[in-house]
């Protein structure tokens, strides 16, 4: 279970000044060779071509969004990124929980959202998950060095808290990679957590406790995700909080318009 209070989540931690260089050579060293690879491994592997008509991928991919369960998500941005940032990052996020059959539905909120008027983005019931997108960690908090933290609320609403100075520090000190890309994937990191259910972290891959510079190499092209297993955990949660709230009369319970 996830703990009431704040607690410190993925870490950046810049690579010694040393390291970076060498750590460049290598790694193009090695995605050339893997680029080879698999070229060659493509060319043997290549299937015959066919007559048989195939299907629209654009069909097939809308089918199959309007299938995954939905999970609303309530976004307040206190930082007032730039739209095209903020847009990016929500469809990088998207994009990987789509991955993991769930699909996100975002639902912006006015920065100053405990106005008595906005009941829509008050945590007014146990179903609702909000994403904070602030300027950076309060005074005090636990860890120089993450990014995020994903917590419960004492009224019960989840919150999945980004800090966007520290984002902008692995933008900075590790090049792959661009303030959309790496928000999008701390975004999709801290709701992990909210729907996996623990602070845990894994060893590997989008929910492990840091990234390296390989990790953030291979973020472009999706490499960088859920894994199978905690994709079916995922899946599963948010069928299960649809299911209680449509039980209950709660807003999560309809798959309603994406925003």
């Amino acid at each position: 279970m996830l703990p009431a209070c704040p607690t410190p989540c993925i870490e950046f931690r810049p690579p010694p000044a040393h390291c970076r260089a060498m750590n460049t050579s290598w790694n193009t060293i090695l995605l050339a060779a893997l680029g080879a690879l698999w070229m060659t491994v493509a060319a043997h592997a290549r299937p015959e071509r066919t007559s048989v008509k195939q299907p629209d991928p654009g069909s097939v991919s809308r089918t199959t969004e309007r299938q995954m369960p939905a999970i609303r998500v309530w976004v307040i941005d206190s930082v007032r990124l730039e739209e095209k940032t903020l847009a990016a990052a929500l469809n990088k996020a998207q994009v990987i929980f789509g991955d993991a059959g769930v699909r996100v539905l975002w639902t912006r909120c006015p920065a100053q959202a405990n106005q008595a008027e906005l009941n829509v983005c008050q945590p007014d019931d146990t179903s609702k998950l909000f994403l904070r997108i602030v300027r950076q960690p309060a005074i005090g908090f636990g860890s120089r060095h993450a990014l995020g933290q994903a917590f419960s609320g004492e009224a019960g609403s989840q919150y999945a808290t980004i800090f966007h100075d520290r984002v902008l520090a692995m933008v900075a000190s590790r090049k792959p990679g661009s303030e959309a890309l790496v928000l999008g994937h701390v975004i999709a990191h801290e709701l992990g957590h909210l729907l996996l259910g623990t602070s845990a972290h894994s060893s590997f891959g989008l929910m492990a406790a840091g990234w390296s510079a390989a990790d953030l190499e291979r973020a472009p092209a999706g490499l960088l995700e859920f894994s199978s297993a905690e994709a079916a955990t995922i899946r599963a949660a948010v069928i299960r909080r649809n299911i209680a709230a449509g039980a209950s009369g709660g807003s999560e319970a309809a798959t309603s318009r994406a925003h």
